[in-house]
């Protein structure tokens, strides 16, 4: 019989034993993955919110049970009472008073049942973790930051100098990826501002990057640079963009002194400054062998809305041909501040077409500022060569809100194709597009082939009237930091990786069909910043070239209808050629007139023959000191210029023999044409035909 009850008391004890274990494990388990959930938090409002739920819980568990224990100890409810909070307090400082309430443990039912101590012990074990919960909430950031600092995730370091709304957005954009290292400095930074960056997961340092003009090199040693050589991504966003480019200057020197890798650098700097423009140009004339990159919030935005909105689909296209049916083109720009100068740059590269008489379309652009004479005299000094190349812009010194406007809409609205509102003040592009709107109702006209474009920073402010006015189903808002200042359009965006190859592509033409010497295909970091520019618009007008001839780019696409080593000629006609070869000169032009080039006059052309008739060399077809460049000519006195400088550029005898047509400096557009499906592939972008049901062509 004793056997018995022994075998039956081990029985039991064993099962209480089990069922304890699993009763922990479980408990355990629950906090453990509580406590990993609270280290992966990125803001700290979420910590500290995790964190109270969890001591809360605890504590009330530990409450409950102190105060059963001296209940059963015989003690009355209001002493337990006070001495379960007291006990319940001692076991959140991690100390425990079971002694105290095990006195008389034998005689409790309850405390000798098989869930009072794994529960006890378990809710002892969760004040372990609710300590380090608070430990956490207190002082988790900066560990954690310290950590991140010590032991840098991923293979690259972001780096973003000055915090504003610029860098806050681009923040914000980086940290979307995990092991992310974003790492803002700003010695000046104020604490709401500091606050918004760490909420979104990125680590603030309130520290000037400069000491005496050079990088402090405990900073590099800390951000793990010298440690783990890392690659580093630097964006340089402060206001004060003669500070971005003394900081440039000495990041590049810090990286050419400690010989870092070529392709371990990338820097992009903030500047719309034309001066500091020229002093990159300068910097970029140095072999500094690393990628410098310029970021515009002008270009920015103008570029990402001619990319969603480009000026072809305003446009009514015969793709048999890829020519332009309508008689011209017409934009109207309102308000000429930096927006509306980038604005009206683009849309002469963007806007050069040939009717089906394969002449140029005329483009007509007005442009609406009332202190068109108060302009910095840089910008006609730069762009003198393009105010007189295109005599159909049009410059009206009037005010948005005289007369002599509403007469100029009401006068050119029906023919206007493209409207972009450019002022200083986002409400006042609201009013003012809401007012051409307005008139547009008045007098009937169809929006179907219209676009009007409103400048706006803050679009959340309207975005109730987004979704409820229908007025805003007409105009397209851009400029938004959220949209621009972000990881694909600044840093992976398509448009480099185009422009990259196609240099790539002329420097192995130039290799392999000439007696160029053999070098590196890709000297992007070589190039200066005309150079990539140049590169940049080619691919940003592939889009157009694309449309002319009934193709778009379509990048999830799984499949292109362009084979990988095809040439563009496999799919088009002799009409649709001709016309974009004259596109693409007409393009080549327009950039190069923008950017503040000129074609040599006769007398000029005299000069550089020294008063001797004879054919001058082809080194001397441009001039890059005085910005002089032979070629700027239409398509037909292409012709005039090959036979008046000797010719040594890439033009293999393939397609000399196959276009007999056409002479040198004509096959140099031949080339870029029909490398299209080639760089379009590398890119990875894919192309269909259009929907005919949607077209604009015949």
């Amino acid at each position: 019989m004793q056997t018995m009850v022994l075998q039956q008391t081990l029985t039991l004890h064993s099962v209480s034993y089990s069922l304890s274990r699993l009763f922990y494990s479980l408990i355990l388990a629950v906090f453990l993955t509580l406590f990993l959930s609270v280290l992966k938090q990125k803001t700290q409002l979420k910590i500290k919110k995790f964190s109270l739920i969890i001591i809360s819980l605890t504590a009330v568990s530990g409450f409950v049970m102190y105060f059963i224990g001296y209940l059963e100890n015989d003690n009355p409810i209001f002493i337990s009472f006070l001495r379960g909070i007291f006990s319940m307090a001692r076991m959140m400082l991690l100390e425990e008073d079971f002694s105290a309430i095990s006195a008389h443990m034998e005689n409790s039912k309850v405390m000798t049942s098989f869930w009072y101590l794994p529960a006890f012990w378990a809710v002892n074990a969760a004040a372990v973790f609710s300590f380090a919960f608070a430990v956490i909430a207190l002082f988790g950031r900066r560990l954690k930051e310290q950590l991140l600092l010590f032991f840098p995730l991923g293979k690259t370091i972001y780096i973003i100098c000055g915090l504003n709304e610029r860098s806050l957005n681009l923040a914000q954009s980086l940290m979307e990826k995990s092991k992310r290292l974003v790492i803002v400095f700003d010695d000046q930074a104020e604490d709401d501002e500091i606050d918004k960056v760490k909420e979104c997961g990125a680590i603030v340092i309130k520290q000037n990057v400069l000491e005496k003009g050079k990088l402090k090199s405990e900073l590099l040693f800390k951000l793990g640079v010298k440690r783990y050589r890392k690659k580093l991504n630097l964006f340089l966003l402060d206001q004060d963009e003669t500070y971005n480019l003394s900081l440039a200057k000495a990041i590049l020197k810090e990286a050419s002194d400690q010989g870092w890798d070529s392709n371990r650098l990338r820097l992009y700097l903030q500047s719309d400054d034309t001066i500091i423009l020229r002093e990159i140009d300068e910097i970029l004339a140095c072999p500094t062998n690393y990628e410098v990159n310029v970021i515009s919030e002008a270009e920015l935005a103008v570029r990402k809305l001619l990319e969603e909105e480009p000026i072809v689909k305003r446009l009514h296209l015969d793709t048999k041909k890829a020519a332009v049916l309508d008689a011209e083109l017409s934009v109207l720009i309102i308000g000429f501040g930096k927006i509306g100068r980038e604005a009206l740059c683009k849309c002469i590269c963007n806007g050069q077409f040939v009717g089906q008489n394969r002449q140029p379309v005329p483009l007509h652009i007005t442009v609406v500022e009332p202190n068109w004479e108060m302009m910095p005299w840089e910008f006609r000094n730069i762009h003198q060569s393009m105010i007189e190349e295109y005599k159909e812009i049009k410059w009206e010194p009037i005010s948005w809100h005289s007369e002599k406007f509403f007469q100029l809409l009401n006068k050119s609205i029906e023919t206007i194709n493209y409207i972009i509102i450019a002022t200083e003040d986002d409400k006042e592009n609201l009013t003012l597009a809401r007012n051409i709107r307005a008139l547009a109702e008045q007098k009937k006209i169809s929006w179907s082939n219209k676009l009007m474009a409103v400048h706006s920073k803050n679009q959340k402010s309207i975005s109730a009237e987004l979704a409820e006015d229908q007025f805003f189903q007409h105009i397209k808002l851009f400029g938004e930091y959220e949209a621009i200042y972000t990881e694909d359009v600044i840093v992976n965006e398509i448009r480099d990786t185009v422009a990259k190859k196609i240099n790539e592509h002329y420097n192995l033409t130039a290799q392999n069909e000439s007696n160029t010497p053999k070098g590196n295909l890709d000297n992007w970091n070589e190039l200066s910043l005309l150079a990539k520019n140049s590169n940049r618009s080619a691919a940003e007008h592939l889009g157009t070239k694309l449309a002319l001839i009934g193709y778009e780019a379509e990048v999830q696409r799984s499949d292109s209808e362009f084979l990988e080593n095809a040439s563009l000629e496999d799919y088009i006609n002799k009409d649709q050629m001709e016309n974009l070869l004259r596109v693409e000169h007409l393009r080549w032009n327009a950039f190069h007139f923008v950017n503040g080039w000129s074609n040599y006059s006769k007398e000029e052309i005299k000069q550089l023959q020294n008063g001797q008739q004879e054919k001058l060399t082809y080194s001397q077809r441009k001039d890059k000191m005085r910005r002089k460049h032979a070629c700027l000519v239409t398509w037909e006195e292409l012709v005039f210029v090959s036979d008046l400088f000797g010719y040594e550029g890439n033009c293999g005898i393939d397609l000399i023999q196959k276009y007999p047509e056409y002479q040198y400096y004509q096959l140099e557009d031949l080339k870029q044409i029909n490398n299209i499906p080639k760089f379009l592939h590398y890119a990875g972008i894919k192309v269909k035909q259009y929907d005919r049901s949607k077209a604009n062509d015949v």
